[in-house]
């Protein structure tokens, strides 16, 4: 037995040993991080669509459902833990194939320095990559990313084994069918290929010319884009996700071209976004600063190395920042929830540069220790210099480690997966159930599909013309919503008032319809009552004041949705925004302890930023006013202001607190600053009018 190991152990010394190390022990860190069950955004509908071989969100990611239901199979775990496991397994080949490229790059210098430290840097930038917070928590969730920074190093790394043998024209062919495969999964993989066709004609101009291989290279790529046939091959068997219903020509177009999220227009808010964008790449937070002053000689070094291949890749980073900046700052679907994009980062979207950044971190270590070592200020080929950089590197990793580990471990993560069920835990048998949010939809949609919990119901994701119509309906006819009034419009007309997202069929005309969450508009909020977590139409009776604060008041108690150290802050955003629903809902019926109640809670359960709590801090002090305690309601006006000196409610609540203090020179100016804001604001001129009349004639006394 051991002599049949022999190859084996032969085969795996040096480099490849450090690889086959370096992956298990990245790919355990994963694993043993990675949520057991599903998250929030887009995490349950992919699942549900590895599952079941479906259609998720356009451009519908062909390829990384057909590997998502492979990982399926893996009979451990919930269905969302074993896609999860997906993501961690090619996290972790992307991190050896950084290391690969990194000490392939440096072994022409090793007359420099010994072959260790070649083998050294390699590891440093596959540890900055492993450890940046960004690609550390996509390595965990069902998402797209990690498999995109896969097929991105995976094309480099072929790209400067080209570089060095242009002659080995089959690479190139690789890297083209690698590209259509690639754009299976995340279309933005197609922002490279201009860069790296530039490179590929310096390096080599003759290609141009070179006809069969420009055709071959064509073919492979349109092979790998072939893999988009899977979209309306499977839609036309009906899966449960079947995202835009795209078994015909038009509405393929529809979903390939991503018409969903609009057409690429400037906005007022496009200059700002950019401004904002370019700010949240956030390289010190996800690299660590080490690594960010590494960079800089390491692109210098590997230079003079690989030069065609390093400015590839500095290409590659300089047109990607530029091309995703401009794409999302001019995305309608992105610019209608700007606060919440502003106040997250979305540094998922920046994987692929802190992957291009981490590739320089290594080789700068080492150009720091060949400069070093050609001034003879240390003797790198001695075991000092060697235990000395083994020390740098584990003081630099362990000390970034802990916190990143508190950030991206996800292993006690059921938040979400409990939310989902106890939304439907309100929900009567057989109901249409509206979920109102992206994340809603998901879980809901995971629940339902792969959990196969509460089958009974039909989840619905109705169009915006769905919630207008019923109210017209309901106000034209002089009677209330009811369950059947609201199903049997959504069965008239299906195509006009149903979303193409799910198989939405069989819903009967006398089921209940569910809200899980309070929506949008103010004409369907006034047919509505909570009834536990989700919103019913007040026909049904349900509403319980005390009852419903009991309920709340219990919930927040009980785990998972009890606060602690621990909690994620994307569940504690995502919680607060359900709390706040039902906060709002009992504001506009008038009842203000209610409203200011659930505030609190709220504020409890807010990431506590600024611009978040603007709006609930001023919702708290209009309560309030209105319940006449104007102590209370200076203090929370004051936290309004100071969150957003421009919230107009505060300003208004601050002014009255001063009128009923006869502070009436303080209430003129809260007032006078509402009517700059917004000149046509005839409340705050009402406001002004009045508290002059109150103070009478003569300068304020304030």
């Amino acid at each position: 037995m051991l002599a049949a190991m022999k190859p084996l152990v032969r085969s795996m010394r040096g480099t490849h040993l450090v690889a086959a190390l370096l992956f298990l022990a990245v790919f355990l860190l994963y694993v043993a991080t990675a949520a057991p069950q599903v998250t929030l955004h887009d995490s349950g509908e992919l699942i549900s669509a590895g599952w079941t071989l479906g259609i998720p969100h356009p451009p519908g990611a062909p390829t990384w459902c057909m590997l998502a239901h492979l990982f399926t199979g893996i009979p451990i775990g919930s269905a969302a833990y074993r896609v999860h496991l997906m993501s961690a397994f090619f996290a972790a080949l992307t991190t050896v194939l950084l290391y690969g490229f990194v000490v392939r790059a440096l072994r022409a210098r090793t007359a420099a320095l010994p072959a260790w430290y070649a083998v050294a840097a390699g590891l440093v930038s596959a540890l900055v990559l492993a450890q940046a917070p960004a690609f550390w928590e996509k390595a965990v969730k069902a998402e797209l990313y990690a498999l995109n920074a896969f097929f991105l190093m995976l094309i480099l790394s072929l790209y400067a084994k080209w570089c060095d043998a242009p002659a080995r024209a089959r690479l190139l062919v690789l890297i083209a069918l690698l590209f259509g495969l690639g754009s299976g999964n995340y279309l933005a993989l197609l922002y490279f290929p201009p860069v790296l066709l530039a490179g590929a004609l310096w390096r080599k101009p003759t290609l141009i010319r070179e006809w069969k291989l420009i055709g071959a290279a064509i073919a492979a790529f349109c092979l790998g884009l072939a893999v988009y046939l899977y979209v309306p091959l499977r839609s036309a068997v009906d899966p449960p996700i079947d995202w835009g219903n795209p078994e015909n020509a038009a509405n393929l177009a529809a979903v390939l071209s991503r018409r969903q999220w609009g057409q690429f227009t400037v906005t007022a808010n496009t200059g700002p976004f950019i401004l904002h964008w370019l700010g949240s790449y956030a390289f010190l937070d996800q690299l660590g600063p080490a690594a960010i002053v590494a960079c800089v000689p390491g692109v210098l070094f590997l230079a003079g190395t690989k030069k065609h291949a390093t400015l590839v890749a500095v290409g590659c980073f300089c047109s990607y920042a530029i091309l995703m900046t401009l794409m999302q700052s001019t995305t309608p679907v992105l610019l209608y929830d700007l606060g919440y994009v502003m106040r997250y980062g979305m540094q998922e979207f920046h994987i692929p540069l802190y992957l291009l950044a981490a590739v320089f971190a290594g080789p700068g270590l080492y150009a720091v220790v060949a400069w070093l070592d050609a001034r003879k200020l240390v003797q790198a080929k001695g075991w000092r210099a060697k235990v000395g950089l083994a020390v740098l590197v584990v003081l630099w990793f362990g000390v970034r480690l802990p916190a990143s580990f508190q950030r991206c471990n996800h292993r006690a993560y059921f938040g979400p997966y409990a939310y989902g069920k106890e939304a439907l835990r309100h929900v009567p048998q057989g109901a249409g159930v509206v979920p109102g949010s992206d994340s809603a939809d998901s879980i809901l949609i995971y629940l339902k599909v792969c959990e196969r919990y509460r089958e009974d119901v039909q989840i619905i994701t109705p169009t915006h013309k769905y919630p207008a119509e019923l109210v017209r309906l309901c106000e034209d006819e002089g009677r209330p919503a009811t369950d059947r009034s609201a199903t049997e419009l959504l069965a008239a007309d299906p195509a006009a008032y149903m979303h193409p997202k799910l198989n939405q069929q069989g819903l009967r005309p006398d089921a209940s319809l569910v809200f899980v969450s309070l929506p949008r508009q103010p004409g369907l909020r006034r047919l509505l009552a909570p009834h536990g977590m989700v919103f019913r139409f007040r026909e049904c009776g349900l509403y319980d004041r005390a009852r419903q604060l009991q309920y709340w008041h219990d919930l927040l108690r009980t785990p998972p949705f009890a606060l602690h150290a621990g909690m994620k802050r994307e569940f504690r955003e995502h919680m607060t925004r359900v709390l706040n629903g039902h906060a709002v809902w009992h504001y506009l019926q008038g009842d203000y302890d209610a409203a200011k109640t659930l505030s609190l809670r709220i504020v409890d359960y807010s990431p506590q930023e600024p611009a978040v709590d603007a709006d609930i801090y001023a919702r708290i002090a209009d309560c309030m006013v209105r319940l006449q305690d104007f102590d209370t309601a200076l203090e929370w006006c004051k936290k309004a202001l100071f969150a957003d000196a421009t919230n107009r409610v505060a300003l208004r609540c601050l002014g009255i607190v001063y009128v009923a203090r006869q502070q009436y020179g303080l209430a003129e100016q809260c007032f006078r600053t509402i009517l700059q804001l917004d000149p046509a604001d005839a409340q705050a001129r009402a406001d002004l009018e009045r508290t002059r009349g109150r103070r009478g004639p003569g300068p304020s006394a304030d």
